[in-house]
């Protein structure tokens, strides 16, 4: 027997259980609310690369990964208490980095390298200040 993969009932079926993981996770208590914040920050991501399998243009996957782009930033924006900038330079990124891949510039091979270039200068080579506080967003927050 011959089995057919429908991408369709693939993207239904992971979207059922990526939501059941993160209702699930809301519902936890005395968890820590910014793992609430990037969990729904994935998700959104997710959902993008779900939505990408229906199309076939790389163009139209370029127009998801700025939306995508776009409803985080709008997410991200809610919450006074990230540091806004270096999390959109991360996403920028990563952005930048999934839609040159997308338009095959660069190879799959070197955007996995980029992606944990990203990630090392994220953890390891950024620095704030001479406190590494991060920078308040409003003037309320001194």
């Amino acid at each position: 027997m011959k089995v057919v993969f429908n991408q369709y009932m693939f993207g239904k079926k992971l979207t059922r259980v990526l939501f059941i993981i993160y209702s699930k996770s809301i519902s936890l208590k005395g968890g820590n609310g910014m793992n609430q914040i990037w969990l729904r920050i994935f998700m959104v991501m997710i959902g993008g690369n779900i939505v990408k399998y229906i199309f076939i243009n790389p163009y139209i996957w370029v127009c998801i990964d700025l939306a995508v782009f776009g409803i985080v930033y709008l997410v991200l924006k809610r919450y006074p208490f990230i540091d806004l900038k270096s999390s959109m330079s991360f996403l920028g990124g990563l952005t930048v980095i999934s839609i040159l891949a997308d338009l095959e510039i660069i190879s799959n091979l070197v955007s996995s390298v980029l992606i944990m270039g990203l990630l090392a200068w994220m953890m390891f080579g950024r620095s704030r200040g001479s406190n590494n506080r991060p920078v308040n967003r409003h003037k309320w927050h001194k």
